[in-house]
């Protein structure tokens, strides 16, 4: 097993509610990322907005692949055009929110976002909610 699937598996047993809806663009910034070692080095605050300022500024190793990714897809990538919903955890509807998946996809509309490029009002999220979200280890 991978370090993917161990990292999604411990969302299982925290038995958080599940369901489908919008966070508005603006608030994109304010999500965290993972709890993981190679974030924590491009972004000590946890913040997306952090993160994504770091992408930008190439610090930090330039092979991790989220990097890569976001480096490959800024140009090209049309939020209307986006596929699948990134997926997030909190402890309330309210946040604050943590990126389980879609980390390229919600970086790359933080950009957007900060640079007041055109994107849509609201983003299409799944969330897990629950007051057992703080038990991921990566919350």
């Amino acid at each position: 097993m991978g370090t993917r699937p161990k990292y999604l598996a411990s969302l299982v047993s925290l038995q958080l509610s599940w369901s489908t809806g919008e966070i508005a663009a603006r608030e994109i910034p304010g999500l965290r990322v993972p709890n993981l070692d190679l974030f924590r080095p491009r972004a000590p605050s946890r913040g997306l907005a952090e993160f994504v300022e770091s992408l930008e500024a190439e610090k930090g190793d330039p092979d991790l692949a989220v990097a890569a990714n976001y480096r490959r897809i800024r140009g090209a990538f049309r939020p209307g055009r986006m596929r699948g919903a990134p997926v997030v955890i909190g402890e309330r509807s309210g946040g604050p929110f943590t990126i389980v998946e879609g980390m390229t996809r919600l970086s790359v509309l933080c950009s957007k976002v900060t640079h007041g490029e055109r994107v849509p009002a609201r983003v299409r999220v799944v969330a897990g909610l629950g007051a057992r979200a703080r038990a991921w280890p990566f919350y």
